[in-house]
């Protein structure tokens, strides 16, 4: 490529990312959150079926790991 044309290319590709970053915006704006944050809700639940948490939070076996770090 000549740099006349490189330089059109990079510039149509700004132009181009400008475009993308304002729709992107507004496609934010336009974001309904609260059906958002409902879809989330459900698939929360449904993992919480699946998978239930376990009786502890893991910190004790995450303690021990580390534990298990240091003495090497």
């Amino acid at each position: 490529m000549e740099n006349g044309s490189i330089r059109s290319w990079a510039d149509r590709w700004k132009e181009t990312g400008e475009v993308l970053a304002a729709l992107k915006l507004d496609e934010f704006r336009r974001a309904d959150v609260s059906a958002i944050f409902l879809s989330l809700t459900d698939a929360s639940e449904a993992a919480l079926i699946s998978y239930p948490p376990k009786p502890t939070s893991g910190m004790i076996e995450m303690q021990r790991l580390f534990r298990k770090l240091l003495e090497k």
